[in-house]
């Protein structure tokens, strides 16, 4: 839980533009270069957030991150991805289930399990 409370900590200082405690002994050319990749990444920062918020199953908080990400970059793969897993984690549904195209799981092996 605190490994998570820290990850969306440092999360929401990079979407703030690079304020963190250490912010006072950074170089103005450092913080500026910070402002500037949280800018251009701000779409990344928001789908690494959502995954922390779906692992700590924060889910309403993750679908809110995931939306504005895809609202940044609409090719952002990584949280097109990401949303879609969360769908299925929130409709109940095994997101590393291989799916058919019916939308039902795939059973290649005919129901015989092997171990």
């Amino acid at each position: 839980e605190g490994s998570f409370d820290t990850c969306v900590k440092l999360l929401h200082d990079a979407i703030e533009g690079g304020k963190n405690d250490m912010s006072d002994t950074a170089s103005p050319g450092a913080t500026s270069h910070t402002v500037t990749w949280n800018k251009e990444h701000g779409d990344v920062i928001q789908a690494k957030l959502a995954e922390i918020h779906t692992l700590s199953e924060n889910y309403t908080e993750a679908l809110e991150c995931y939306h504005v990400a895809i609202s940044m970059n609409p090719q952002n793969g990584l949280a097109i991805q990401g949303l879609e897993r969360l769908e299925k984690i929130m409709r109940g549904v095994d997101p590393d289930e291989e799916m058919d195209e019916d939308g039902e799981i795939d059973d290649e092996d005919g129901g015989q399990e092997y171990y």
